[in-house]
């Protein structure tokens, strides 16, 4: 068992631990059957996370979505009131949307919670809906769909006249031709959204209202699937793709500089060719203390973050350097490879000194989503790299077979593990989406070369191999994917796999 494996068996057997006491206080008949449901879920949601996000921090989002243990015994008591259920659903609100989360840290779905009153003891057994549907066009579902509104039923919805109070969680839908959606996580066929994952088809209908297009989508969670209620629906109105195309698909939107440009895959690339100004003041040593979302929120004795954090220290040295695979200038953090400038802010707070660092992962580069902050207090810690840095000093080998462009097509734990008629990855778009080797050693990135077997990244210092295979007449590349998973966590790579054009 990894570390990493090690610390979530920990998190979710305490978690478990916890339910399993509190059940047994209503001895209900079918506590083993829920305790069953619960360890099956979180282990679902601990191999859906991606592996640059298989941290302790998202470890404990996970934990802290499931809601208190004690809720689960007031679920479970036959006398128990309409209102006091009504309060004590969140967990099941997370259950519902395990596949749904991919490039995020954090989730928040306030809607669930009160969207609908519960009639019924649970029901235990999860619904598993057919989801086996044969592709059917449908051309009128084609394009971009924005939320409006949140109701329990159809007849609900008034249109200028919202009735969900809160923020929409699900900002949009953009349904693609064949299937499926920009943006991954589910599939579609003519009358239903099918979650392969979750293993639920929601039903869309389409109705003409006051000269406009609207879409009611079935949002089939926890309340569904393990209270087996009736779902609620998602009013979604039809826009152009313009609308939308720079909006979070899930929660809230980044606000993206006007410096920045978003390529024709959806990419943000912030503008990083800023000239070095010195900062004195940012010099030195820094231990993560919070990760917050606003920097307002930041209270120093009062943790907002209640797992690890995933980045534990930061070393800002002389001249633009740091310790991780970043540059700075005097407000900005610059990272050449991701092409994000991440704003950091100093401020004394009750006589301490604290850094408010900008932290944009595939959050905002592929899903747009609004970068949280790190918190950083300023420590007297001498320099030492802790790092993982590969040799990278290789002599050039030629190799012919290489040459050319790959395009992404799946990521994978092992080599083994791919299966050209079955997509491994399912949580939306790659990340990497494709690498091109030239001559002679080179690739279009200025701190990217290639030997025989060998990406070498002068950046990160890391040296990643690939390896070509002919599968099932087809020509695959396997490369190993070396992230902060691996240079600052120590944890082993996985694969991208690569068709060659």
């Amino acid at each position: 068992m990894t570390p990493v494996n090690k610390q979530w068996e920990n998190l979710k057997n305490d978690y478990v631990h916890q339910v399993e006491k509190a059940l047994s206080s209503v001895k209900h008949p079918r506590s083993k059957e829920v305790l069953e449901d619960i360890r099956e879920h979180l282990d679902r949601r601990f191999w859906e996370l991606p592996p640059d996000q298989q941290t302790l921090e998202n470890f404990q989002t996970i934990i802290s979505e499931m809601g208190p243990a004690c809720d689960y015994a007031e679920l479970l008591e036959p006398q128990m009131s309409k209102s006091r259920t009504k309060s004590q659903k969140k967990y099941l609100v997370a259950l519902g949307f395990a596949a749904v989360i991919i490039f995020t840290l954090t989730i928040f779905l306030p809607q669930l919670n009160s969207a609908q009153e519960k009639n019924t003891i649970p029901g235990v057994g999860r619904i598993e809906d057919k989801i086996d549907y044969p592709f059917v066009n449908d051309s009128n579902v084609i394009g971009a769909w924005k939320s409006v509104d949140f109701v329990k039923t159809k007849t609900d919805f008034k249109p200028g006249e919202k009735s969900w109070k809160g923020e929409l969680f699900l900002n949009h839908l953009i349904f693609v031709p064949n299937g499926s959606f920009d943006g991954g996580l589910f599939n579609w066929t003519k009358g239903f959204v099918i979650n392969v994952r979750e293993k639920t088809a929601s039903a869309y209908d389409i109705k003409n209202i006051d000269d406009n297009v609207y879409m009611f989508v079935e949002w089939k969670g926890g309340d569904y699937t393990i209270l087996h209620q009736k779902p609620s629906y998602y009013v979604l109105k039809k826009v152009s793709l313009d609308d939308v195309k720079s909006e979070a698909m899930f929660g809230q939107t980044a606000d993206i500089p006007i410096t920045s440009t978003i390529d024709e895959s959806g990419r943000i690339a912030d503008k990083i060719d800023y000239p070095f100004k010195n900062d004195p003041e940012v010099v030195g040593s820094w231990e993560s203390v919070d990760s917050v979302t606003e920097v307002e929120e930041f209270k120093p004795k009062v943790k907002s973050f209640k797992g690890d954090l995933y980045l534990k220290e930061l070393f800002v040295l002389e001249g633009g350097k740091t310790n991780l695979a970043v540059n700075w200038t005097k407000g900005l953090f610059l990272n050449p490879v991701d092409k994000t400038a991440s704003k950091y802010m100093i401020k004394k707070i009750e006589g301490t000194t604290y850094m408010f660092f900008e932290w944009k992962t595939g959050d905002y580069v592929v899903a747009h989503r609004k970068p949280s902050f790190y918190v950083l207090k300023k420590v007297d810690r001498p320099y030492v790299e802790s790092r993982t840095q590969d040799n990278i000093d290789y002599p050039f080998v030629e190799d012919t077979q290489v040459i050319g462009t790959w395009k992404s097509i799946d990521f994978v734990d092992y080599p083994d593990q791919f299966n050209p008629k079955v997509k491994n990855w399912i949580f939306g778009e790659l990340y990497l989406k494709e690498l091109i080797f030239l001559p002679n050693g080179k690739t279009p990135n200025s701190w990217q070369t290639w030997t025989k077997g060998l990406v070498l990244d002068s950046g990160n210092k890391t040296a990643s191999k690939y390896i070509i295979k002919e599968i099932d007449n087809s020509i695959y590349m396997f490369f190993e994917w070396k992230s902060g998973d691996y240079t600052i966590r120590g944890m082993k790579p996985k694969f991208y796999v690569l068709k060659k054009e």
